[in-house]
C-alpha cells in the first residue's frame, strides 16, 4: 500500500493502538521449525550427501533442521570480532561434532564442560586442508 508522508504519524498511532492487544509475548516468541529428532550416530558423510538432494535451499525451501537432546558440551568459546558467535565441540554417545552458533556468543559464559544441552541445528560440510568433515550450524541451544 502507499500512504501520504503527512499521514504517517496518524497511521503509526492507529496501527500501534490496534496491534498492542494482538502482539502478546506468546505471539512475539521466536519459533523454530524442527524437521526431525536426530541422534549423532545417524549423521555421517552419506547422510550429508543425501541432504544435498534438497538443494538449493533458501526462502521457500529452508535447510532441514534437526534437534538432538542431551548432548554434552566438551568445549565452548565466544568467537568473532565482538565475541557474538559461539564455537562448540559437543558429544553424544561418543560421537563428537564441531559446531558454530551465530549470534549466540552471549551463552559462552553459561556453558560448562560436561553440561547437557538440547541443540537445534542444520548440518553443514567443512572442508579444510583437503579434509572433509561434518559441522553443525546451531540455530538454538536449550541449557539443561
Amino acid at each position: 500500500f502507499s500512504i501520504e508522508t503527512k499521514q504517517i504519524s496518524k497511521f503509526e498511532k492507529g496501527i500501534g493502538k490496534l496491534s498492542s492487544s494482538l502482539l502478546t509475548n506468546e505471539v512475539l516468541q521466536k519459533v523454530i521449525k524442527v524437521d526431525s529428532k536426530l541422534e549423532f550416530d545417524m549423521i555421517d558423510e552419506s547422510f550429508y550427501d543425501a541432504l544435498q538432494k534438497f538443494e538449493p535451499t533458501g526462502i521457500g525451501n529452508p535447510s532441514p533442521s534437526f534437534v538432538t537432546k542431551n548432548a554434552l558440551v566438551v568445549k565452548s568459546r565466544a568467537v568473532g570480532k565482538k565475541n557474538d558467535h559461539l564455537k562448540l565441540r559437543i558429544v553424544k554417545d561418543d560421537i563428537y561434532f564441531n559446531a558454530i552458533a551465530f549470534n549466540l556468543g552471549h551463552l559462552s559464559s553459561k556453558l560448562e564442560k560436561g553440561q547437557k544441552v538440547d541443540v537445534c541445528y542444520n548440518i553443514n560440510e567443512n572442508v579444510w586442508g583437503g579434509r572433509r568433515s561434518i559441522e553443525l550450524k546451531i540455530k538454538d541451544i536449550k541449557l539443561n
